[in-house]
């Protein structure tokens, strides 16, 4: 579904994309989907006709039919919960799954709990067979080594986050339930705009996508937003957020330049809601619809609070000496080091390190429009 591409060889992984790059600077480096539709430029330049909500519904059919069973994991954030609703509107059936961990921080813990009764209610729709919650169990250090050395997709800051990470992309996952004729769906896969030569193009980071490169002995998983089945689903969102961050630089009476662009699309942008329903992404709730939940948010809690998970488990020093073997490859530009150091913590404990993340060679859409542009 994802993987790399340097001077045309293909790696599964980043660290070893990064790595062959190093070597030869020369060759072009890029993140890449097996979706044909991310390689046809020319169709993303006319705006598909209908809402997102009939290529939502659309794709929703087709998964349908296809599969004897559709298993949706489920978070009731923007993404996730978009994609129920639109089962709903269709009338499909899905499984619903959703997953916590040992190693769930106090933060998230009291966020499922505060979504319980929500949850509860989501369980007695039409279109959900069943709502079930997995403890997915942490995993033991020499599991965790094996993880390390088989997985698929991007190493970087993620490394804060939780075993489940590290095990559903290893080629030994232990997640279990999907059978033969089974899908998996995920949503992560919101747009990410930047602003080329007086253009907005389109393009994809591959740390957003990290941790849903889920691995089963049976059955498929696929992207919701991202795919073949209906590529035009992609390429509304896109014009979607387009036309709503064009209209706030209307609003804030300012340029729109790469600098701007960037800035307002971050989740710590006070815009982030706006742009996310101007996209059509709706949360269960209202906290869930916010950044509050997220790794990323703006205080890091949760980060934090699993990082002091792995501290206490000695998960933190395999991720280090796994990370000193991964640099020891890579140009010293292609990461950073990012302090994480806490109160309790020593003088001479180890910031993580954080890989590069690799884009998707970006993609034309439209010109900005000339009223929005600096003038020369």
């Amino acid at each position: 579904m994802l993987y790399y591409s340097v001077g045309g060889q293909k790696y599964l992984t980043n660290v070893d994309a990064l790595s062959a790059f190093t070597l030869d600077p020369n060759k072009t480096l890029e993140m890449k989907f097996d979706c044909e539709f991310t390689n046809q430029p020319d169709i993303w330049q006319v705006e598909p006709p209908h809402s997102v909500d009939y290529y939502m519904d659309k794709h929703a059919r087709i998964l349908s039919e296809k599969y004897s069973k559709v298993h949706l994991r489920y978070s009731g954030g923007t993404d996730s919960n978009t994609v129920l609703q639109s089962f709903v509107r269709t009338g499909g059936v899905v499984d619903i799954e959703h997953i916590t961990t040992e190693e769930m921080s106090d933060f998230s813990r009291d966020l499922y709990t505060h979504c319980k009764k929500d949850f509860a209610d989501v369980a007695k729709l039409d279109a959900v067979n069943s709502f079930s919650v997995f403890s997915h169990r942490g995993l033991s250090q020499k599991e965790f080594e094996r993880a390390l050395c088989n997985y698929k997709g991007n190493l970087s800051s993620v490394m804060m986050n939780n075993s489940l990470f590290w095990d559903s992309n290893s080629a030994t996952s232990t997640l279990l339930g999907v059978m033969e004729n089974d899908v998996v769906v995920s949503g992560k896969e919101k747009p990410k705009l930047s602003v080329e030569n007086g253009w907005w193009c389109w393009t994809a980071i591959d740390s957003n996508f990290g941790d849903s490169q889920f691995t089963f002995d049976r059955g498929e998983h696929c992207w919701f937003y991202l795919s073949d089945n209906v590529p035009e689903l992609q390429i509304k969102i896109t014009w979607n957020k387009i036309k709503c961050l064009e209209k706030l630089a209307r609003q804030q009476k300012v340029h729109v330049t790469p600098n701007w662009a960037n800035d307002i699309q971050k989740t710590t942008s006070s815009y982030y809601q706006t742009i996310n329903h101007a996209m059509g992404y709706r949360a269960l709730n209202s906290v869930l619809d916010t950044v509050v939940a997220k790794m990323t948010e703006p205080t890091l809690t949760r980060a934090k609070e699993y990082r002091r998970w792995n501290d206490k488990n000695n998960i933190t020093n395999l991720f280090n000496d796994h990370s000193e073997d991964v640099i020891r490859n890579l140009r010293s530009d292609l990461y950073t080091l990012v302090g994480q150091k806490q109160d309790h913590e020593p003088n001479n404990i180890m910031p993580w390190i954080n890989i590069n993340g690799v884009f998707h060679k970006s993609i034309p859409v439209c010109p900005v429009s000339k009223d929005l542009l600096p003038t020369t």
